[in-house]
C-alpha cells in the first residue's frame, strides 16, 4: 500500500515535475549556450527596453503562454485520472490505523475503490480544475512575458537592431532572431512556469492532501 507520506505529496510533486517536464522538452533537443546578463540600465538601455516591449507586444508570445495554460490544465487533470486510486487507497490505511474507520468498512470500501475513485473524479476533481484555471487566469502573463524577455533583448541586441527587428525589415537581423529562439525561450518561459506553478501549488496540495481524501471518504462510504 502506498505510504501517508507519499499519498499527501505524490499529487504536488507529479504536478510540478511535469509543468518542469513540459518546459524543459521546449529546448532540450538544442543545446545552447548560457544567455549574456543584461547590463545595468543607462539612457539608451531605457529606449532598448522600451523597443524590447514593443517587440513582445507584437508577437505570439501570449498566445504560447495561453497555450501552455491549457496543456497544464489537461496533464493536471489527466493525473487525477491516473493516481487517484492509490491516494485513495493510502487514505483509507489511514483512516484504518487513526480509527477512523472500522475492519468491515475498510474492507468494504476497498472493494468498492472503482466506484469510490469514479464518484470521486466526477464530484471534487472538476472542482479542483475550475479553482485552478481561475487562478492560473489571474497570472499576469504579460507581465512574465516582459519580466522574461527584455533583459535577453537588451543584453543581446543593439538598438539599432531592436528598431530593425520591431519593423522586420532586415533580413540579416531576422535571422538572429530565429538564431537567438530557443535562448529566448530559455530566458522567458522559467519566468511563467514559475509564476503559474505558484498559482495552482495551495489547490494542489489542499485537493491531494491524506485529510482531505479522508473527509471524503468518511462521507462517501457512509
Amino acid at each position: 500500500m502506498t505510504s501517508i507520506f507519499r499519498s499527501t505529496r505524490f499529487f504536488s510533486n507529479l504536478a510540478l515535475f511535469m509543468m518542469g517536464l513540459g518546459f524543459s522538452i521546449v529546448f532540450a533537443q538544442t543545446p545552447v549556450p548560457k544567455p549574456a546578463e543584461a547590463p545595468p540600465i543607462s539612457g539608451n538601455e531605457t529606449v532598448k527596453e522600451t523597443l524590447a516591449k514593443k517587440i513582445i507586444d507584437s508577437s505570439d508570445f501570449d498566445k504560447v503562454a495561453d497555450r501552455m495554460k491549457l496543456n497544464l490544465l489537461a496533464q493536471v487533470e489527466g493525473m487525477f485520472v491516473q493516481q487517484t486510486g492509490a491516494v485513495m487507497s493510502g487514505a483509507l490505511d489511514n483512516l484504518l490505523k487513526g480509527k477512523k474507520l472500522s475492519a468491515e468498512k475498510h474492507k468494504q470500501a476497498t472493494k468498492n475503490m472503482p466506484k469510490l475513485a469514479e464518484a470521486f473524479l466526477k464530484q471534487e476533481v472538476p472542482k479542483v480544475m475550475e479553482s485552478m484555471k481561475k487562478a492560473i487566469d489571474e497570472v499576469d502573463i504579460k507581465s512574465a512575458l516582459y519580466e522574461g524577455a527584455v533583459p535577453f533583448y537588451r543584453a543581446n541586441f543593439s538598438q539599432d537592431e531592436l528598431e530593425k527587428i520591431l519593423a522586420f525589415q532586415s533580413s540579416p537581423v531576422g535571422q538572429k532572431v530565429l538564431a537567438q529562439t530557443p535562448r529566448l525561450i530559455e530566458s522567458m518561459f522559467p519566468v511563467i512556469q514559475k509564476k503559474l506553478t505558484a498559482a495552482i501549488e495551495p489547490m494542489l496540495k489542499s485537493a491531494s492532501s491524506s485529510q482531505s481524501m479522508e473527509n471524503y471518504l468518511i462521507t462517501a462510504i457512509k
